[in-house]
């Protein structure tokens, strides 16, 4: 339990950024003809765990959005 804890702790301190500057990398090393299948794997392996903390991060950003915008919505009806 202790390693998923650090482990995620690890993953929240990189940057929307990080991510998407990773996965660059990642597609890249893919497009090299001279990649073995396994090495193409596990690349293909770390994109798809780098995407779907990307899709996280982008959910939980939405739906701060939306909370805001909520919140901005109540207080604008407050102030009439």
């Amino acid at each position: 339990m202790r390693k998923k804890e650090e482990k995620e702790k690890q993953e929240e301190k990189e940057s929307l950024e990080d991510l998407f500057s990773g996965l660059e990398k990642v597609l890249g090393s893919l497009e090299d003809e001279n990649v073995s299948i396994e090495d193409a794997f596990t690349l293909y392996q770390k994109g798809i765990v780098m995407v779907r903390q990307c899709n996280e991060r982008i959910d939980r950003v939405e739906k701060e959005l939306k909370l805001l915008n909520e919140a901005g919505r109540d207080g604008e009806r407050d102030s009439e």
